[in-house]
């Protein structure tokens, strides 16, 4: 959740008030239900986290609303139907949107966060279910380049390889052989779409945006650059492979260190993406902030 003013003329944010984020693990819970529905406990857990926010935001008198939701909620079966059952109970409306729209959002994100022009901006958001691409075109539409998978599939993946290994028991929870790491890296390869012309042709910025558990985040730390290259991500996966459980918890925001380097890097490999630059983002909030449609749903 982001509170903040926006100046309606020229459409960007003049002040954030308040900033604040909880972790639903929706995802997994998905997953694992034999119906492909949300859980009547992960709905409640949505409904108390969202009643929550709005004390937090009562200081702050605001006079609207406005929530999206994205891949989880597009393919379980109960998806909207949880979200009318939050509307009546908090209030909050919170629209399904499409992966395009989902891209178009993280763009109006990236360009919000960067104060870059819009005509500047390639935008790479990725969550736990899908990851978008996405820039402005000669006519001012947003391409999305969209793939149907991300963390959630590469932690599942990093898992099983780490239950093949003979190593022992001890061994740092992130531990791989460099061949083991090839191995991931391929298999996230495998599930990436070609580029399309206007990713492969590009001089724009590449312009990331995550929050702090992002795969975005995680590289920033490992590399100690918030603008860094597919070399370095390489790099800080070689070295990170071998480190202590100790350090890695000491040292970053997420237990998924090596799954989210491998994401990263593959993606950036694969697109042939050389250097990006990270912003901190608190989900898409920013880029709802800016967006004239979102307050219309």
């Amino acid at each position: 959740m982001t509170i903040a003013d926006v100046n309606k003329n020229t459409n960007k944010i003049s002040c954030i008030h308040c900033q604040t984020f909880v972790e639903l693990a929706l995802r997994e819970a998905f997953v694992k239900d034999p119906n492909k529905q949300l859980p009547e406990a992960m709905k409640t857990q949505l409904i108390q986290t969202l009643k929550d926010f709005k004390k937090i935001a009562k200081q702050y008198s605001p006079t609207q609303w406005s929530g999206i939701a994205t891949a989880v909620f597009r393919k379980a079966i109960n998806g909207k139907e949880v979200l009318t059952d939050v509307k009546d109970k908090t209030g909050i409306t919170i629209a399904v949107i499409s992966a395009q729209e989902e891209g178009r959002i993280g763009f109006l994100s990236a360009v919000a966060l960067s104060r870059k022009n819009p005509e500047e901006v390639i935008a790479w958001d990725s969550g736990t279910g899908s990851f978008q691409i996405s820039t402005s075109s000669i006519t001012n539409e947003v391409q999305v380049h969209e793939v149907d998978f991300a963390m959630g599939y590469v932690k599942e993946q990093f898992a099983k390889l780490r239950t093949q290994l003979t190593s022992h028991p001890s061994a740092p929870r992130n531990t791989l052989q460099v061949e083991d790491l090839h191995q991931l890296i391929e298999m996230i390869s495998k599930n990436l779409t070609p580029a399309p012309d206007w990713l492969v042709k590009t001089n724009k910025s590449i312009v990331a945006i995550g929050g702090s558990t992002s795969i975005f985040e995680t590289g920033a730390i490992a590399t100690e650059k918030t603008n860094y290259t597919k070399q370095q991500v390489y790099e800080a996966l070689l070295h990170y492979r071998e480190s202590s459980n100790e350090e890695l918890i000491r040292r970053f925001k997420t237990d998924q260190v090596i799954a989210s380097l491998s994401l990263l890097y593959a993606v950036m490999n694969h697109y042939a993406i050389s250097k990006i630059s990270f912003y901190a983002a608190n989900g898409s909030c920013e880029g709802l902030l800016i967006d004239p449609a979102t307050w219309s749903f």
